[in-house]
């Protein structure tokens, strides 16, 4: 499954680490500039993850 984060690099950074409690993350891409919100430093990252087994 593949998820798109949208916010500011620390918005962002803390977000991953939160879904990194859940769920695999297989890789993040790196940061790109959102095209319509320049003016605020947001970025988006893309992230690969999978579900985990249950225990």
């Amino acid at each position: 499954m593949q998820l798109r984060i949208i916010g500011t690099p620390a918005e962002v950074d803390t977000v991953v680490a939160a879904i990194e409690s859940v769920l695999d993350v297989i890789s993040v891409s790196a940061p790109y500039p959102c095209r319509r919100d320049r003016a605020a430093a947001r970025v988006r990252v893309y992230v690969e993850v999978a579900s985990r087994e249950p225990h």
